[in-house]
C-alpha cells in the first residue's frame, strides 16, 4: 500500500507515479493500492483512526510505503507506523529532501521547528522503519546514522512516455533561457541577480529571451504573487521586453515547458536544504535535449559534466561565471545543441521510470530476505 502525503509534485514523483508504474509494469509481482488516509480518520464521525483489526487496507498490505509527512500531520504518521508494527507489516519510509534543513525564508520554517519535525523524523520514522529510501547519495550519507533498518537510494525518475515530455519543440530565433520554479525559491533566485541584464547587454536583446515558468493563477491577496514578483525581478531585471512569464501547470502536464527553452537554468543558494535536493531538472531538460546550467549544489554533479552536457557554476564568483557560460551558449548554437544531445544520452535510460521501476520490487525482495 502506498501512502502519499498529498497530491502535490513531490508526492507525485515519490509515491503516486511509482505506484502507477508498479501496477503497469510489475503486476505479475505486486498488487498495489494507493490511499491518502489509510487510518480512515476522514471516514469516522469522531475523526479517530479505525481499530487495527477492522482496518481492511492495513490487514491486506504486506508493505506500507509512506512518503514525507502526510497532510494529517506527524501524530497521524506515528499512529500509522505503530499500527503497521502491530500487524507485522514491512514499513517503508521515503525521506523526502523537503525534510532536510529548511531555510529561514521558507514559509513553513516556523511550523517545521515548532512541531519538532526534524527530531521526530530522525528518532521515530528513520529509526523505526524497516526500509528508508532517499533521492541521492549525499542525502543518504547525511542520515545514515539515524536509520534503524535498511537504507537505500532510489533516485527520482520520470515517465518519459508521457505526452507532456514529448511535445514538439517550438521554434525561436532568440536563445530561450528557461527557469522552472515553484513557490519556495526566494533565496535561489537572488543568486542570479543582475545576470540576465548583463547577458542581454552582451549578446543583444533580439538574441536572447528569458522564459520563466510556474507562476500560480492570480488571486487577490495571495502571497504567492508577491513571491513571483520577486522571482521576475531577480531572474530578469533589466530585460524588459524579452522576458516571458508562463502560468503553472499540473504535474502531469508541465513537461511541455521545456519545449519553449534552448537552455535550462537552476541557480541555487547554498543550504542544507539544497544540498539534499535531487537532480530532477537535469532529467527534465535532458529529455528535451537541452543543456542544463546549474549552481554546483546538491546532486547535479552526479549528472552534469562541464562542457559536455551542461555546466556547473561554482558557488564562488558565481555571477561572473553565470554570465560567461550563458553568453557562450547564446552565441554558439552548435555547442549548445551538442551539450543538449549529450545530456539526453546521459538521462534517457538512467531516469526513465518505465525502465527502472522493477528495481523497486527487487529492493523489497532484498529487504524481506534480510528480515527473514
Amino acid at each position: 500500500m502506498v501512502v502519499p502525503p498529498n497530491s502535490g509534485g513531490c508526492a507525485y514523483y515519490r509515491a503516486i507515479l511509482p505506484a502507477e508504474k508498479l501496477s503497469e509494469h510489475c503486476s505479475d509481482r505486486v498488487n498495489v493500492k494507493t490511499e491518502l488516509d489509510p487510518l480512515g480518520v476522514t471516514k469516522t464521525e469522531d475523526k479517530q483512526p479505525m481499530n487495527v483489526e477492522e482496518n481492511e487496507l492495513l490487514n491486506w498490505a504486506d508493505i506500507v510505503m509512506i512518503s514525507n509527512i502526510p497532510n494529517f500531520g506527524v501524530d497521524y504518521l506515528m499512529t500509522l507506523i505503530s499500527q503497521c508494527k502491530k500487524l507485522n507489516k514491512l514499513v517503508h519510509y521515503d525521506n523526502d529532501d523537503y525534510l532536510m534543513g529548511l531555510y529561514e525564508e521558507h514559509r513553513m520554517y516556523d511550523a517545521y521547528h515548532e512541531h519538532q519535525i526534524p527530531q521526530t523524523v530522525q528518532k521515530v520514522f528513520r529509526a523505526g522503519a524497516d526500509l528508508v529510501t532517499v533521492t541521492t547519495d549525499k542525502l543518504a550519507d547525511r542520515i545514515s546514522g539515524d536509520v534503524g533498518g535498511t537504507l537505500a537510494v532510489v533516485t527520482n525518475a520520470i515517465d518519459y512516455n508521457a505526452p507532456h515530455f514529448n511535445s514538439p519543440k517550438a521554434p525561436s530565433k532568440a536563445t530561450r533561457i528557461g527557469w522552472v520554479g515553484g513557490i519556495h525559491h526566494s533565496p535561489d533566485v537572488k543568486v542570479f541577480s543582475g545576470v540576465a541584464n548583463a547577458v542581454t547587454a552582451l549578446v543583444g536583446r533580439e538574441r536572447v529571451s528569458w522564459n520563466l515558468f510556474g507562476r500560480p493563477p492570480h488571486k487577490e491577496g495571495d502571497w504567492q504573487q508577491s513571491t513571483w514578483d520577486d522571482y521576475v525581478k531577480y531572474l530578469s531585471v533589466g530585460s524588459k521586453g524579452n522576458t516571458n512569464v508562463f502560468p503553472s501547470m499540473t504535474t502531469d502536464t508541465y513537461g511541455q515547458f521545456y519545449s519553449h527553452m534552448d537552455v535550462s537554468i537552476a541557480p541555487l543558494a547554498v543550504s542544507t536544504f539544497n544540498e539534499c535536493k535531487s537532480e530532477i531538472k537535469a532529467m527534465e531538460a535532458g529529455k528535451y535535449g537541452i543543456p542544463l546550467v546549474a549552481t554546483n549544489v546538491g546532486a547535479y554533479d552526479s549528472v552534469i559534466e562541464n562542457g559536455h552536457n551542461g555546466y556547473l557554476i561554482p558557488v564562488e564568483n558565481s555571477s561572473s561565471d553565470w554570465k560567461r557560460v550563458l553568453v557562450k551558449l547564446c552565441k554558439d548554437k552548435k555547442h549548445r545543441e551538442e551539450l543538449g544531445r549529450n545530456l539526453h544520452k546521459s538521462v534517457i535510460d538512467r531516469y526513465d521510470i518505465n525502465k527502472v521501476i522493477s528495481e523497486r520490487v527487487d529492493l523489497y525482495d532484498e529487504v524481506f530476505k534480510g528480515l527473514k
